[in-house]
């Protein structure tokens, strides 16, 4: 996770909590916003859900949370 923060604004830009500007800009907004650009830069899901757990300004760091949000991701992408 840290060469793709390092390596794309975007991803690290999401991380932070910042430069969305569109749809909902809540924390479970960035959260999933994320998880969609993990899921669409093909990281692994143990990968994904760790860095959602691990976001500073993330809305939640339960389980059943991190999956719906994964999974939300994942649909969306068509994955």
């Amino acid at each position: 996770m840290r060469v793709l923060i390092r390596d794309r604004l975007l991803v690290a830009n999401l991380w932070q909590g910042k430069g969305k500007t569109y749809g909902d800009t809540s924390a479970s907004g960035y959260d999933y916003a994320l998880a969609q650009e993990l899921v669409r830069t093909r990281v692994p899901d143990g990968e994904i859900l760790a860095a959602l757990a691990a976001r500073g300004g993330a809305h939640g760091r339960d389980a059943a949370y991190l999956l719906r949000t994964l999974d939300a991701a994942r649909r969306s992408r068509g994955a």
